[in-house]
């Protein structure tokens, strides 16, 4: 038993008043469990001050979420009613996110509701940044995790690339054939999604975008799977349903809608009678 000295007991009886705790401690198994009590109460006092503070510096607080969100705005409208301030943050905001010039005005527009005053700091900070060589770098890491073509187009049109720069930097990526694929992250990829248990048909309608994507798609296939793969997966994923206690019948038709090929279901359905 850890018994604080009584000078202890005193500074912490006027912390629990101070943050309105009302049971106060005086007994603790040990000094760790007094220290960690300690500063919880201490984190409670520092809340208590700063809500007196928030309190003295706003002395007609608002009380509904719409007058808050309306404070909020109007906080913001002032703190951005100039040129220099506006582009103040809108630099820290380019160093700090590497926007695209479509992301960029976007956020300026949420910042400050004057238009003129935003078009006039986007059109300062816009010449320092080139969409292309920002595009291309986001569509080359998309393709190195393995990402198709509608995958890497859906990403840059969510960064706010225009659409001429997205579809330059998709030729870019193409090969010969017209696919974006790059073959070694896409063997990773069909790794990691193998794992999961998906079967093979399930891997090519998630993979397989265009008919250049084909042959990539399967070389990778048959590197990772091989022969006996489908099967594999298939009797592991019957085996966990029939440890979960699901009905065979059930299992079967779980299979199916996996897209697991038929000779495939009928090996972990006889697996599970002890036939396979």
């Amino acid at each position: 038993m850890f018994e604080p000295t009584q000078k202890q007991l005193d500074a912490l009886a006027n912390m629990e008043r101070y943050a309105g705790i009302r049971s106060h401690r005086s007994h603790f198994a040990q000094r760790s469990e007094y220290r960690e009590y300690w500063q919880r109460v201490s984190r409670r006092c520092d809340a208590v001050t700063r809500a007196r503070e928030r309190e003295a510096a706003d002395p007609d607080p608002v009380r509904t979420a719409g007058e808050r969100r309306e404070r909020r705005r109007a906080r913001a409208v002032a703190a951005y009613d100039d040129d220099e301030r506006l582009s103040a943050w809108g630099r820290a905001y380019v160093r700090r996110y590497q926007p695209s010039r479509g992301r960029l005005r976007e956020q300026l527009a949420r910042k400050c509701e004057d238009a003129q005053r935003c078009e006039r700091v986007f059109a300062a900070l816009a010449e320092a940044i080139d969409d292309g060589a920002l595009a291309r770098a986001h569509a080359q890491r998309l393709q190195a995790r393995g990402r198709n073509r509608s995958a890497i187009r859906a990403a840059l049109v969510r960064k706010r690339f225009d659409r001429a720069i997205i579809e330059a930097c998709l030729a870019a990526l193409a090969d010969e054939a017209g696919s974006v694929l790059d073959g070694e992250a896409l063997e990773r990829r069909v790794e990691r999604l193998w794992r999961r248990g998906h079967s093979l048909r399930a891997l090519r309608a998630r993979l397989v975008e265009t008919g250049a994507d084909r042959p990539l798609v399967d070389a990778a296939l048959d590197r990772v799977v091989g022969d006996d793969g489908e099967a594999d997966n298939a009797r592991r994923l019957a085996s966990t349903l029939a440890a979960r206690g699901t009905a065979p019948q059930l299992i079967r038709r779980r299979l199916y809608a996996r897209g697991f090929a038929g000779p495939a279901i009928a090996g972990a359905m006889r697996s599970l009678d002890g036939r396979g």
